[in-house]
This record gives structure tokens, C-alpha cells and sequence, in this order.
């Protein structure tokens, strides 16, 4: 069998071309779709092709989602976008609504896009991209990024071009430490590399081994010169008069037994403090679900890690109302995130088709 790939996204700033999207239901082309469903909320940076068609050639085949009118929204994002570029090659193929600078669970709350504005059903899909930080001294210094960001400046706002046509700007840095052993992780650190970061260090408090990055991803982040000092971890982050970053100080952990992840413990090597110069700290130690729903949304349960609760069709406890991906398994997958987008879809069809 002949192998299929993923659709070829657009650069920044080209126009999205017209594409055929292989899905687990067939091969699905934008200019045939016709069918409208439901109001799905989405984080920009979760809706790509291949998780937007998959997720459609599911609806595609529930008549009930086929009646309803479709409108998606989101936060805005960069309008040169190749994710906004596609975007709206979907709302005027697909004939589906898209409303940016939407807040979702501000602007409207999910009660009142229900009981005041009609909607059916509501899918939730807004991600966890509320970045964690350390809770550590010296981490408002001015240098200190989250790597949510970090990159987000770097690549979607093109901080690379400021004073060149980008608006957004980025600290110059020469001396970068990255904290942190996941993919986040190695992408801030070989984002630094490429703003021309004269050192680049990866601090983590295990070892490689129970690095959760992909071996790919460590292997190229080591080709490309970044230093990996595992078994340490910061204690605080220093600053001069100004406010700026000058350094960070680490402890050196050896590891005890496997903690709760079934991972070996980091301890802390008591006197074992030392400090590395830097000008500039990136924290990509994960993210968390933005509490902002929870705090508009009372009927809805959620679980202590402030994610929402769903039955095995992704119903949450409020009549109508589906979640699925991140904000309710926790950073996880696009593949996790897409299967439970199909399981929604098969449950929204099934709760509309009651509602006759």
C-alpha cells in the first residue's frame, strides 16, 4: 500500500492552498465538505490539518452534526499564521464560523452560549497552556521567559525579524540556561541557539534516562552544542540592581526511590550549591490548564489538577457539554486529543439525536 502523508502546511505568511487530508474514514478534501455541526471550542495553536480533518470526517458521519451550524472560537493569534492561513481556507470551504479574539469562558460563558444563545451542545478543547513556573527567588527577574513565551515570540511573532518588519522583540542572549527535560525543553534551547546564543545549557534534576523528550529530540539538542548538566536543579535565580538576570544557583541531586511517576526521586547533595553566569533562564518544567473556566463555569467538576471531569463518551457533568484533549487529560498528545474528539463526536451525535 501506497503510503500517505500529512498535508503540507503553508509557510508564514503564504496563502493556504486547497488539499486532500487522509483520514481513518477515507480521503477528505476541503472543497467537498459540506456539512455543519456543532460550536467547538479550540485553542489556535491545537487546530492543525490533520487533527481538524480527522476530527471532521468523524462528524461527517453523524447526520445530527450535519444539521447544526458550525462556529469555532478561539483567542486570536498572528493573522499571517500558516494556522490562521488554514483556518480560513476552512471557513470558506467548509462553511464553518470562526470568531476570533473570543475568550473563551469571558467573553461568553459556556451557560450562556447554551441557555442565551441557542447553542446545542458545546465541545470544550481549549488545551492546557497555562505555563508552571518554579515558585522560586528571582523569578520576575527581567530574562527570566517561560518557554511558552519564549517561543512564542521566537517563531509566531517573529521576534527574529524585530526591527525588520516584526513588531514583537526578543532578549539578545549569550549565555542561556533552559530548565527543564521534555521537548518544550529542547525546542527553547535550540531556539536560543538559533537567536545566537554563544552557550546553551539544559538543567534537569533526574538523568537523561528519565528525560521524557524523545531520543531524537536529545540526540539533535547534544549535535547542536547544548550543554546538559542533569542531576541539578535551581534554587533561585540572581539578579544585579537593574532587575536583570546575572546567574542562576543550582543544588546537585543524586536520585533515591521511584517516586509517584514510578521515576527514581531527585535528593538534594546537601552543600552542594554552585552558580552558573547567565543573562537569560527559560522555564519549560510543563503546563497546567488555565483556571479560567473552572472559575466561570461552577456546575461543571473538575479534578484537583484543574482539569475537567468526563464520563467515557467525554460528557462533563453539565447537560449538552463535551471536553476532550488536554484540558482534560493533562499535557498529553495530539493523538490522545484527536481519539477523544472521535469519542465526542459519536457521543454529541447520540445526545442530539435524543434531544428530538
Amino acid at each position: 500500500m501506497e503510503e500517505k502523508s500529512a498535508p503540507k502546511l503553508p509557510l508564514i505568511g503564504e496563502k493556504a492552498p486547497e488539499f486532500e487530508a487522509p483520514t481513518t474514514q477515507g480521503t477528505l478534501k476541503l472543497s467537498d465538505y459540506k456539512g455543519s455541526w456543532l460550536i467547538l471550542f479550540s485553542h489556535p495553536a491545537d487546530f492543525t490539518p490533520v487533527c481538524t480533518t480527522e476530527f471532521m470526517a468523524f462528524a461527517e458521519i453523524y447526520p445530527e452534526l450535519q444539521k447544526r451550524n458550525t462556529e469555532l472560537l478561539g483567542l486570536s493569534v498572528d493573522s499571517t499564521s500558516s494556522h490562521i492561513a488554514w483556518v480560513r481556507n476552512v471557513e470558506e470551504k467548509m462553511g464553518v464560523k470562526i470568531v476570533c479574539d473570543f475568550v473563551v469562558g469571558r467573553t461568553r460563558t459556556i451557560e450562556q452560549l447554551m441557555k442565551e444563545d441557542g447553542f446545542d451542545a458545546v465541545y470544550v478543547g481549549v488545551g492546557a497552556g497555562l505555563p508552571r513556573f518554579m515558585n522560586i527567588e528571582g523569578e520576575s527577574l527581567v530574562g527570566v521567559y517561560s518557554a511558552n513565551e519564549y517561543l512564542t515570540r521566537a517563531n509566531l511573532m517573529k521576534a527574529y525579524d524585530f526591527g525588520k518588519g516584526a513588531d514583537t522583540p526578543i532578549a539578545i542572549s549569550k549565555r542561556v540556561a533552559v530548565v527543564g527535560g521534555g521537548n518544550v525543553a529542547m525546542d527553547a534551547a535550540r531556539t536560543a541557539v538559533r537567536l545566537g546564543a554563544e552557550k546553551v545549557y539544559l538543567i534537569y534534576r533526574r538523568t537523561e534516562k528519565e528525560m521524557p523528550a524523545r531520543i531524537e529530540e536529545v540526540h539533535h539538542a547534544k549535535q547542536e552544542g547544548i550543554e546538559f548538566r542533569i542531576l541539578q536543579s535551581p534554587r533561585r535565580v540572581l539578579g544585579n540592581e537593574d532587575g536583570h538576570v546575572t546567574g542562576i544557583e543550582c543544588l546537585r541531586y543524586e536520585l533515591g526511590e521511584p517516586d509517584d511517576s514510578g521515576r527514581r526521586r531527585p535528593v538534594v547533595i546537601e552543600g552542594s550549591e554552585f552558580v552558573i553566569d547567565l543573562d537569560t533562564v527559560i522555564i519549560a518544567i510543563g503546563n497546567g490548564a488555565n483556571p479560567l473556566i473552572r472559575q466561570t463555569t461552577p456546575e461543571m467538576e473538575f479534578n484537583k489538577w484543574g482539569n475537567i471531569e468526563v464520563d467515557e463518551n467525554c460528557k462533563t457533568s453539565m447537560e449538552g457539554v463535551y471536553a476532550g484533549g488536554d484540558i482534560v487529560l493533562g499535557a498529553a498528545t495530539v493523538i490522545l486529543a484527536m481519539g477523544q474528539g472521535r469519542i465526542a463526536a459519536a457521543g454529541i451525535n447520540e445526545y442530539l439525536a435524543q434531544k428530538k
